[in-house]
């Protein structure tokens, strides 16, 4: 499983499968969304790293606010 969709994936379908004290009934269905969840993740990071490279951690906050925002064609501004 681990090969297939990596750890991370493994471990937010572990945390997020269920209710504490209960077991987890595996499904290639829900590892398949996790795994796209966290691939999500993964890339909304590298967008964020990969359009703030050089600047200082204010215009970096500025940049990640107006993407937040839905101003994602104003970060260059």
């Amino acid at each position: 499983v681990i090969d297939k969709y990596g750890a991370d994936a493994l471990r937010w379908f572990l945390s997020n499968g269920s209710a504490p004290g209960q077991d987890v009934r595996f499904s290639y269905e829900k590892m398949d969304a996790s795994w796209n969840f966290i691939n999500k993740i993964w890339n909304i990071s590298r967008y964020i790293l990969m359009n703030n490279e050089g600047l200082t951690l204010d215009q970096a906050k500025l940049n990640v606010g107006k993407v937040v925002s839905g101003q994602a064609g104003n970060v260059t501004d």
